[in-house]
């Protein structure tokens, strides 16, 4: 009786959390179809409801990662050329954002690989979006400013993977950070477009930080390392060949 009550809870609080994903892209979509200030500010105030809402408990509340992803959503959807663009970065927006609270209040059996999932999705969009306005057109504290949108990410995504967070992550974070910025700047000087360059980073991240959380568990070992090797040099090979077709 009490195993079904629990899974009647279970199945109301995902169809809130599917209301609310759903009210969040509606809500983007507006924004990016008008290009109204109104509209934005109603669907930063509607993130900030729903992440007062759902996680307002808590030690490992990942802020300065789900600002992140509300901004980049918010410049994506602007600057989307078209309306099919706007509706695809509208669509994922709500799944990522039902992804990102269902793994926070713990409704999957594997939350860890939901903020997983957030995280380096978070990282494709901005690799993607700066890429597609570079080199010409970012401002002159835009990669200072990658670097420490990159910093809080990383912050909050080890402090959830692990628990905790001291020096030695402080400075896993601080190099991600560092050489994540910088291949932004590199990657949109190479002509195979904004969406490579940030599916090059997207594997970039998905290698480098399973690295770095294998060293911190005592798991690291050469096959770790020729694995991660492997999965970057193999992806990024392919996308360099699909690049110059």
């Amino acid at each position: 009786m009490e195993i079904k009550k629990l899974k009647s809870v279970l199945k109301s609080q995902t169809a809130l959390l599917l209301v609310n994903a759903a009210v969040f892209g509606a809500l983007l979509e507006l924004t990016g179809s008008s290009h109204s200030y109104w509209w934005g500010f109603f669907y930063v105030g509607y993130a900030s409801y729903v992440y007062a809402r759902f996680l307002k408990s808590g030690t490992t509340r990942p802020v300065s990662l789900f600002v992140t992803f509300i901004v980049v959503s918010l410049m994506s959807a602007l600057a989307s050329e078209n309306g099919a663009a706007l509706g695809v970065v509208s669509l994922v927006s709500a799944a990522l954002i039902f992804v990102f609270l269902g793994g926070q209040l713990f409704y999957f059996s594997n939350s860890k690989a939901a903020l997983g999932i957030f995280y380096h999705s978070v990282i494709f969009g901005i690799a993607a979006y700066f890429s597609s306005i570079a080199p010409f057109n970012l401002w002159w504290g835009a990669i200072p400013s990658l670097f420490v949108v990159f910093y809080v990410s990383t912050r909050d995504f080890f402090r959830f993977e692990t628990g905790g967070y001291d020096k030695r992550k402080k400075n896993y974070a601080l190099a991600f950070a560092f050489v994540a910025s910088q291949c932004i700047w590199i990657a949109s000087l190479l002509p195979f477009g904004f969406l490579n360059a940030g599916s090059i980073l997207l594997i970039f991240s998905i290698a480098i930080n399973d690295l770095f959380l294998a060293h911190i568990s005592g798991k690291f070992s050469k096959k770790v390392l020729f694995r991660n090797l492997a999965f970057f040099g193999t992806f990024v090979a392919l996308i360099f060949i699909a690049g110059s077709l």
